[in-house]
């Protein structure tokens, strides 16, 4: 499973960097309540930019709720901006980075 999670966030990132900028940006996020796990999932599906989560080698699909609570979330994950709304996003998301 974690070489497919690779393979797709491998695939993203050469797709977008194929593209017209291919801009690109990391923090660490703390989700350690499922109720912020909803939250965030929430206004990442409200961009139209792809994002990831990362532990380690697992990723996860940012917008994905499910995908969120299979991770571990007693300890601060890496979210991956794809896009140019990178500066919108970090402002709403806050109270999440560490």
């Amino acid at each position: 499973m974690e070489y497919c999670t690779y393979q797709k966030t491998a695939l993203r990132a050469r797709h977008l960097m194929a593209g017209k900028r291919g801009i690109m940006r990391q923090v660490q996020v703390l989700i350690n309540e499922p109720e912020k796990a909803e939250r965030l999932c929430h206004i990442l599906s409200g961009h139209s930019g792809p994002f990831d989560l990362a532990k380690g080698s697992y990723t996860v699909d940012g917008k994905s709720i499910l995908g969120i609570c299979t991770m571990d979330l007693s300890a601060p994950l890496t979210l991956t901006i794809y896009g140019e709304e990178e500066d919108g996003v970090i402002e709403e998301i806050r109270e999440f980075v560490v």
